[in-house]
C-alpha cells in the first residue's frame, strides 16, 4: 500500500513541477505535457484486489485535481473514477506487459481530454476547438509512452524486490 501511495503523490506532484517550468497552457501545450496521476492510476490497478478501493482511489485524486490543478469541482474525480473503470477492465483483458499498459495509458489520456472536452463543451465552460483538442491529444503521446514505460519498470522493479502484496 505504502508503494501505491508513494507513486501517486509523485505522480500528482510532479503534475505541477512540470507545468510550472514548462509553462505550458491548454492553448500551447507542450510535447512534454500529459497527466501523470492518470497513468499512475493505471499503473497501479494490478496492486488491488478490492476494486471498490481502486476506484475511490481514483475519485479521491480526481477530487485533488480538481481542487490545485484545474479548478473545476468534482470534474475530474468523475473523469479519474471513469478512466479507472475503463483501465481496469482493459487491464484484465489483456495481458500484463509494457506495450498493453502503454497503449492503455495513450487511450486513456485521450479518453480523457475528449470527454472533457465533450463536457466542458456542454456546460459552455472554458470552450476550445476541436483542432486544439487534436493538438492536445498528439502532444501528450510522447510524455505518456515515456512516463509510463518508466513507471511500469519501476513499479515492476519495486514489486519484484519487497514483495508488493495485493491491496485487499
Amino acid at each position: 500500500m505504502l508503494v501505491v501511495i508513494i507513486f501517486n503523490i509523485i505522480s500528482f506532484f510532479l503534475q505541477g513541477i512540470i507545468s510550472n517550468y514548462l509553462n505550458y497552457t491548454i492553448s500551447n501545450p507542450s510535447l512534454l505535457s500529459t497527466i501523470y496521476t492518470i497513468i499512475t492510476i493505471i499503473i497501479v490497478s494490478k496492486y488491488f484486489d478490492d476494486e471498490r478501493k481502486y476506484y475511490f482511489l481514483a475519485f479521491i485524486l480526481g477530487l485533488l485535481y480538481d481542487l490545485v490543478y484545474t479548478n473545476t469541482f468534482v470534474l475530474n474525480a468523475i473523469l479519474f473514477f471513469t478512466i479507472a473503470l475503463i483501465a481496469r477492465y482493459f487491464t484484465n483483458l489483456l495481458s500484463d506487459n509494457i506495450i498493453s499498459v502503454n497503449i492503455i495509458s495513450v487511450a486513456s489520456i485521450f479518453i480523457y481530454h475528449i470527454l472533457s472536452f465533450i463536457i466542458l463543451g456542454i456546460i459552455s465552460y472554458n470552450t476550445y476547438n476541436i483542432k486544439l483538442l487534436l493538438i492536445i491529444c498528439t502532444h501528450s503521446i510522447i510524455m505518456t509512452l515515456i512516463y509510463t514505460t518508466i513507471m511500469y519498470l519501476l513499479s515492476n522493479y519495486i514489486s519484484t524486490k519487497i514483495e508488493i502484496k495485493l491491496i485487499r
